[in-house]
């Protein structure tokens, strides 16, 4: 990888590369990342990371890689008032001062986070609570704001806006989100059973929750992890068992492995049948192989410990 990485980092044409979500790295790309940026071989390459810093302490592993390398560090502060009043008075077309009660509402709920503060934004306009009135131009009545019940938590609004959709397309955006950040339409068709699920999809694209490029993508991790809660904690385990058996029946072993073997150690402690087990234990035999090929070690002690509790079972 080193080497196929080197091809594109040329004087004439650098390479960057941007790593999101940091806080959920695993270990083998951290190892990954280190080699890279410490090789000297490799020049013209700008690497940046992104993370949440309230979600890594001083022991996670990517900060105490970090500690061992020469990098430099930015840390993005939320929106401050005047940066808000500045971007709703450019929005709403008007002077900073009529905004300066609405900046106040929407520092209070969203801490300056601009993921929320569009969020909210549009969620105002879709109860009518934010309208644009022809020769008046964008009206609000601030008291009526304060009185509505407007949560303060990004994931339970977009739990709200999601729980607006038609049910047939939560229950086909909960099932994306069971696959991950990303998804394929092949994917998507074999674990709802549906071939034509594309159409339950038209609605959230239009909305701008999940994107369209060669795969569909969710726009913000939030928009993911608030369509996974939408399933039951008592049904998750079902869900993911259910979702393995039909990507084992309709795919490639060798091209879905570790995705597989995921949904189906999910649902480990549903599975009875013997014959299903000790499949499920070869499974994740060839899955821990596959990862320690790729010096992904700690993966692969996971896969091993999986496997070792299917046998358990037999």
């Amino acid at each position: 990888f080193k080497n196929f990485i080197s091809v594109f980092c040329q004087a004439e044409h650098p390479l960057v590369l941007f790593l999101d979500d940091l806080q959920w790295v695993d270990s083998a790309t951290l190892q990954l990342v280190k080699t890279i940026i410490t090789d000297n071989d490799i020049g013209y390459l700008f690497l940046i990371g992104a993370y949440r810093d309230n979600e890594v302490s001083p022991t996670h592993p990517l900060m105490m890689t970090l500690d061992g390398l020469n990098h430099n560090k930015i840390k993005l502060l939320p929106l401050a008032f005047e940066d808000l009043s500045k971007m709703l008075s450019d929005t709403l077309h008007c002077d900073e001062q009529a905004v300066k009660s609405l900046v106040k509402l929407l520092i209070k709920k969203t801490q300056g986070n601009p993921f929320f503060i569009n969020q909210l934004l549009q969620t105002l306009y879709e109860e009518n609570l934010l309208q644009f009135v022809p020769q008046q131009g964008w009206q609000w009545d601030i008291e009526h704001l304060y009185q509505v019940d407007i949560t303060d938590n990004v994931v339970e609004l977009m739990i709200q806006k999601l729980q607006k959709l038609p049910v047939a397309t939560q229950n086909i955006l909960s099932l994306a989100a069971c696959v991950g950040n990303s998804f394929d339409l092949e994917i998507l068709s074999i674990i709802s059973e549906k071939p034509d699920c594309y159409q339950e999809l038209l609605l959230v694209l239009k909305e701008g929750l999940v994107l369209e490029t060669d795969i569909f993508i969710f726009a913000h991790d939030r928009v993911q992890q608030a369509a996974y809660s939408l399933i039951a904690e008592t049904t998750k385990a079902s869900i993911h068992l259910k979702i393995g058996r039909l990507l084992l029946a309709n795919t490639n072993i060798a091209d879905n492995n570790f995705e597989l073997v995921n949904h189906l150690n999910a649902g480990i402690s549903l599975i009875t049948d013997k014959f299903e087990q000790q499949t499920l234990a070869e499974l994740n035999l060839i899955a821990a192989q596959k990862a320690k090929d790729t010096a992904a070690y700690n993966a692969a002690e996971k896969y091993v410990i999986a496997g070792i509790e299917c046998l358990s079972f037999i």
